[in-house]
């Protein structure tokens, strides 16, 4: 169901799974991403606290219990289930990606700077952890080189990752609407058919 795009049906198996067993880690797991997903992060919170109190240990958890509480505003509590993580395995790369941004909006700019460091270590091929570990690097020290624009490998990085989703981005998102008013302006000069 969820895969079919049945999100209320598929929250309601969930809770029905949690119903005959509260301690389902899998259904509170698909729960709190579910209500996220759907712009309900604070309905999520109690599902991740239960989660986290039962796996501990269980990374993707933490991660998106962060992402809920980064959300709400709650960017202290979002860097402890973080922090968690990363002593749990300091190679996950989503909560080094998770946590520098994190420490960047906090003001914790020399975390950010040793977060922005470790993902890029991790993920070499990457060019927006090392910009933004330079660029974090000249907030705290004055003499260090500031990055005078963003990076051609970091632009184009970024545009092939929003390529895919773009025209969904922009219609649903961003409310796009230049390309329907150019269709319906030819429709009511009609120009339609035309090739020239």
């Amino acid at each position: 169901l969820e895969q079919q795009g049945d999100q209320q049906a598929a929250l309601a198996h969930y809770r029905f799974c949690l119903a005959l067993d509260p301690s389902h880690v899998h259904a509170l797991f698909r729960v709190g991403n579910m209500l996220v997903l759907m712009h309900d992060a604070e309905a999520s919170l109690p599902y991740f606290r239960v989660l986290v109190a039962l796996a501990p240990d269980y990374i993707p958890a933490r991660i998106n219990f962060a992402i809920a509480l980064k959300r709400l505003g709650q960017l202290l509590p979002a860097i402890e289930q973080l922090e968690h993580a990363a002593q749990v395995d300091a190679a996950a790369l989503a909560v080094w990606q998770q946590l520098a941004d994190t420490h960047r909006l906090v003001g914790n700019a020399e975390a950010a700077r040793d977060s922005y460091a470790k993902w890029a270590a991790l993920s070499p091929d990457d060019p927006k952890p090392a910009f933004m570990h330079q660029a974090m690097v000249s907030t705290l020290d004055p003499g260090a080189d500031v990055p005078t624009r963003v990076p051609d490998a970091l632009i184009r990085h970024l545009f092939d990752q929003a390529a895919p989703n773009f025209d969904n981005y922009a219609a649903q998102t961003i409310r796009y609407q230049v390309p329907g008013l150019f269709k319906r302006l030819i429709s009511h000069f009609g120009f339609e058919g035309l090739s020239d």
